[in-house]
Parts: structure tokens; C-alpha cells; sequence
């Protein structure tokens, strides 16, 4: 529980218990107080210039002839830990540990082990063999337990019906670089996300993003391809961002809103323009532009509809900063 609040008169974050302010002095009488118009937050009435937290001129005779009174916005509380976005974070890696951990057990030492076998069979002592038996952490994991542990196909959806799979696979990554691209990503963007809409509203984003990402997989690629990763939810949290932006574009703030429309629309339009170059290389591996596509248009929708409430311009400075 935030047992803290801004000060009415200097806006310096003080105990909420508190009756004088330890910054400016100020004795916090209640009765005192009033909401500014602009940005909602409580302020003395005795200020009659200019608001300490927007700094919106509250007298008729300071603001521009051409300004009208602005309505009262629901300001959104903020959530100093992303607390979801380090969950999340925290469930991918554990389960990328797991698959490699099941590859090197079940695919790659019997491997090695055969290997070596045969080098004995050819009259040699194997030891060449088992002498490399290194971990090599940027291997990719085995298809084979990526799809035994949730990875997606069509066939194994769309005609076995295992539709668990859809979930399953956002928290699958292939290989080590892999899920830190997809993480450092969600760690930037999800902590703006989880302030802008809250811990529950995130979560909802996140899912149906990863969903929507996996059903335009199943409808739009060609092959019946294993697909495993988190970047269709990660592109629908970018979405999302856009989606308040749009929301609230007239309440924001021009530079901070300027800041993010650029960052979303570089990281998106850059993403797709890489991904179609590496897939036209022809290497085992593509990157999924259909799941990347979906989850961002379903986070931006998501967002559309879910952003409610106005963040506080400090807040807002933040995110960008960070994406």
C-alpha cells in the first residue's frame, strides 16, 4: 500500500500521515485543498497563478484568451514496480532453462554417447569425442522438446486441437538469443504498459496479444512450422502503447507524445523490415512477421479500449525515456 503523497503546495513526495510538509514547511490542512482543473491533483486554494504539478495557469487573467476550462481527468495511480512484467520475465527464463536443460539430457549426450561408440567401433577410444563435451549456451534448443513442452504447429492445433498450445508457446524460446531480444524488449515496454493500465489489464494485454499473434501464425504461414516464442505478446504490449497515445493524444503533453509515437512506430517498422530480410536468407530458423503483425494490432486494439485513465506528465517523461 502507497502510504506516500505529493505535497499540495511544492509537489515533493511526502508520508501521507503527515500534517506538515518537510520540504516547503507548509501545514497540510485539508480544508485547504482544492483539485487543480488540468491534471486533477490537490493543490492549496490559496494558489490562484500557476498549478505546481502541470503548471496550467489556474487564473482567468494568466491563461491564453483561446484556452477553455479543462474537464477533470481520472489520474492513474502510479506503480512504482513492474511487478508482472518481472514475473514474466522470470517464468520465460525459468522455462528456457528447462528446455535446454532437456536437450543436452535427451538429444545431445545420447548423441555424444553414440558418437563415441562409433569412433570405438572404427578402432579408436571415443575420448576425442567425449573430450568435447562442451555446453555451448547459444546452441538452440531441439525442436523435439520445444514442441514435447508447447511448442505450436497447425496440425497439432488446428487438426489435433491442442489449443493449449496457443498460451504455452508465448514462454518457448529457441536459443539464448532468442529470449533476450524478447525480453530486454518486454522490460522496457511492459513496465510502461503496466503503469499506463495496471497489473490486471496487463496481463489481459499480454495474453490475448500472444494469442492473437499465434492464431494469425496458424491462418497466415505457408508451412506447418514449429513456432514457440514471446514476441507476439511483446509486439501487442508496443501496440497497446500506441493504442492510449491515440486515446489521450489531445491530454498528453506534445513532447512526450512525440517521443513515444516515434519509438513505436522505429520499433515496429524496423523489426518487420529485419525479419523479412532474415527470412528471405533461407537459414532453418524465420521470424515470425504473421505472429508479430497480429499481436500488434491486437495490443493496439487492446489499448483503444482499455486506456481509461490519464498517467501524470512525470510519469509519462519516464516511459519515454525508456523506450
Amino acid at each position: 500500500m502507497n502510504n506516500s503523497m505529493p505535497c499540495p503546495f511544492c509537489a515533493e513526495d511526502i508520508a501521507a500521515s503527515a500534517k506538515t510538509c518537510i520540504y516547503c514547511g507548509e501545514s497540510l490542512n485539508k480544508d485547504r485543498l482544492k483539485n487543480c482543473p488540468y491534471c486533477a491533483e490537490s493543490i492549496y486554494k490559496e494558489i490562484k497563478d500557476i498549478c505546481p504539478f502541470c503548471n496550467s495557469p489556474l487564473s482567468e487573467n494568466t491563461a491564453p484568451v483561446d484556452m477553455k476550462a479543462a474537464v477533470p481527468v481520472n489520474v492513474l495511480a502510479k506503480i512504482r514496480n513492474p511487478v508482472i512484467t518481472v514475473l514474466l520475465i522470470i517464468i520465460c527464463i525459468g522455462v528456457y532453462c528447462c528446455t535446454f536443460w532437456r536437450s543436452n539430457k535427451e538429444v545431445w549426450q545420447p548423441q555424444l554417447m553414440a558418437a563415441a561408440e562409433a569412433e570405438r567401433e572404427q578402432g579408436g577410444s571415443g575420448f576425442s569425442v567425449l573430450s568435447r563435451n562442451e555446453v555451448d549456451f547459444f546452441r538452440s534448443v531441439e525442436a523435439s522438446v520445444i514442441f514435447d513442452q508447447g511448442g505450436m504447429t497447425k496440425e497439432s492445433v488446428l487438426k489435433d486441437r491442442e489449443y493449449y498450445r496457443l498460451i504455452a508457446s508465448l514462454f518457448l524460446h529457441f536459443s539464448l538469443i532468442h529470449l533476450l531480444c524478447n525480453m530486454l524488449v518486454l522490460l522496457a515496454a511492459g513496465r510502461c504498459v503496466e503503469n499506463l493500465f495496471g497489473w490486471w489489464r496487463f496481463i489481459g494485454i499480454y495474453l490475448v496479444s500472444g494469442i492473437a499473434g499465434g492464431v494469425a501464425t496458424l491462418y497466415f504461414a505457408t508451412d506447418n512450422i514449429l513456432c514457440a516464442g514471446a514476441s507476439g505478446a511483446v509486439f501487442g504490449v508496443i501496440g497497446a502503447i500506441l493504442g492510449y497515445l491515440l486515446r489521450h493524444h489531445k491530454e498528453l503533453p506534445p513532447e512526450e507524445r512525440n517521443k513515444l509515437y516515434g519509438s513505436v512506430a522505429y520499433f515496429f517498422i524496423a523489426n518487420t523490415v529485419f525479419a523479412m530480410f532474415y527470412n528471405l536468407g533461407g537459414g532453418d530458423m524465420r521470424i515470425g512477421i504473421e505472429a508479430h503483425t497480429g499481436g500488434f494490432f491486437a495490443g493496439l486494439l487492446a489499448g483503444l479500449v482499455l486506456s481509461s485513465k490519464l498517467c501524470r506528465q512525470e510519469e509519462l517523461s519516464e516511459f519515454a525515456a525508456d523506450l
